[in-house]
């Protein structure tokens, strides 16, 4: 992870704003009342530029491309890859605290993912809905989410969309998150099947009490 300053549009909302107001209140017939606006717009681009300082997020460096062998699977995670440096992208653009996180958390989630199958691609059919699917829309949605809050559009139907969008990436963000335990359910079965036959050896050999065995028995089923 490393960080990356963002500046804000701010400075540009205020030239622009002060070379609108001065353009309507100075009559702009002659070049010195235009290189007038013009340079009053510029000093006020300094200065907010100044003293509105950029925002710091945290992004993750490019992960090196992996190579299982099997094409279909590297052409799997290479899209889930480039899925996931979308989702960087949007997160660097959306200055909403709350949902930058929530698109961290997806980050995170999907780049556990695609490691996991990289290690076990017969996993690979257990995520082709994330792949297809719930990545693509989070990415969708997001971009839309970026689009209507850069423009300088106001209205009942924009604060609505940008709301739900807000609301449903915590609900993305638990999908990529048990995706990711999803994939782990053999492995713990496994485990828990080592525990008792492990248990059970100890028991029969008398290295472990009858009433500690059937408490640890009781908490397995």
């Amino acid at each position: 992870m490393r960080e990356k300053k963002i500046k804000t549009a701010i400075p540009i909302y205020l030239a622009a704003g002060v070379f609108v107001l001065l353009g309507i209140l100075i009559p702009l017939t002659g070049i010195g009342a235009i290189l007038g606006v013009l340079a009053a717009a510029a000093v006020t681009f300094a200065v907010a530029d100044r003293l509105i300082p950029a925002r710091t997020v945290m992004v993750r460096e490019p992960e090196p491309e992996i190579k299982t062998g099997d094409e279909t699977v590297d052409e799997a995670i290479a899209q889930g890859r480039r899925g996931l440096e979308q989702l960087r992208r949007a997160n660097e653009l959306i200055p909403d605290e709350v949902l930058s996180a929530q698109i961290g958390r997806m980050e995170t989630a999907g780049d556990r993912i695609l490691k996991l199958v990289a290690q076990h691609p017969e996993k690979l059919d257990d995520i082709r809905r994330f792949l297809n699917y719930f990545l693509p829309t989070a990415n969708k949605l997001l971009a839309a989410y970026a689009r209507l809050t850069s423009a300088d559009v106001r209205g009942e139907n924009v604060a609505e969309a940008t709301t739900r969008i807000r609301d449903s990436m915590e609900l993305v963000a638990r999908a990529f998150e048990r995706q990711l335990d999803r994939l782990y359910h053999d492995e713990a079965l496994d485990i828990t099947t080592d525990i008792q036959v492990l248990e059970s050896m100890m028991a029969s050999e008398g290295l472990l009490d009858q009433n500690e065995f059937k408490n640890n028995k009781g908490k397995d089923e």
